[in-house]
């Protein structure tokens, strides 16, 4: 059975960095215009939702940063990570985060992203620093070579600056919706 990752190339919004002050030194570059991304977050939206039965999904969205000993979290977690995701999923209000919502209500698995061992930095932190992006590249690859799983899909929601050209396992069939 085929591995499956749909991979959604993302521009983060002020609400994704929950109204951080970084953003007076680095805002977010939107060449786009709203309302052409608010189209597309709506293709988004209507793409997953077509994906049907959702508990065999596996979501990978940079910056996902839980407890230092999780490396997974579903609707199945013990009661304070379901209420630690829960409060991270709700902290912000962007597109983006509403479709992680919905993913997350729907029965998704969510995979860490982020190796906080070799970076102890928090969001924002973590979205500022640039330099970071090719050893937290590597990372994320290595997440969804070792968790996705023959048979399984996965949804990736990835900053357009993050590179994963060359870095996933070959066996891993990837849809990008949203080449540049």
């Amino acid at each position: 059975m085929a591995k499956i990752l749909h991979y959604f190339r993302i521009t983060h919004t002020k609400e994704d960095y929950y109204g951080s002050s970084l953003f007076s030194a680095h805002p977010p570059t939107r060449p786009e215009t709203h309302a052409e991304w608010d189209m597309v977050w709506s293709k988004i939206q209507e793409i997953i939702s077509n994906f049907g039965e959702t508990r065999t999904i596996k979501v990978y969205q940079d910056g996902f940063t839980p407890p230092e000993d999780v490396h997974e979290i579903s609707t199945n977690s013990p009661l304070p990570l379901l209420e630690a995701m829960v409060d991270w999923l709700r902290q912000r209000d962007s597109p983006n985060f509403r479709i992680l919502r919905y993913l997350f209500s729907h029965g998704c698995r969510f995979v860490r992203t982020e190796n906080l061992e070799s970076h102890p930095l928090r969001i924002p932190e973590l979205y500022a620093n640039e330099l970071n992006l090719p050893e937290r590249d590597h990372f994320m690859a290595k997440q969804i070579n070792s968790t996705l799983h023959a048979g399984e899909i996965g949804i990736l929601f990835l900053g357009k600056d993050h590179r994963l050209d060359g870095l996933l396992n070959s066996d891993i069939q990837v849809v990008d919706y949203l080449k540049e």
